[in-house]
């Protein structure tokens, strides 16, 4: 069985193919690969997984920001409130 380099196929493209139009993690032939093609590809893909949750984790939070901002604008603009008051009930 001829592996990625040997077969002729680029490492790189062994490794990480091309991604497709809306398909950012093109499927991987796993068993064509020797093992340092193996563990290359583990960790690219690690890697990659982690960057794309990041960007999630950022979009997320930026949503929630921007509401929580925005929320506190209006406050400001109808109630005249600063945006540091809080409104706390008095204990009984």
């Amino acid at each position: 069985m001829h592996y990625g380099a040997v077969s002729g196929v680029p490492a790189l493209e062994t490794i990480w193919p091309a991604p497709q139009f809306l398909r950012l993690v093109s499927p991987v032939n796993w068993y064509v690969m020797s093992w340092p093609e193996f563990l290359g590809s583990l960790l690219l893909h690690f890697w990659v997984f982690l960057l794309i949750a990041g960007i999630g984790a950022y979009v997320i939070s930026y949503y929630f920001s921007s509401h929580t901002i925005i929320y506190l604008l209006l406050r400001r603009s109808v109630d005249g409130q600063n945006l540091r008051e809080v409104f706390l009930e008095e204990k009984k």
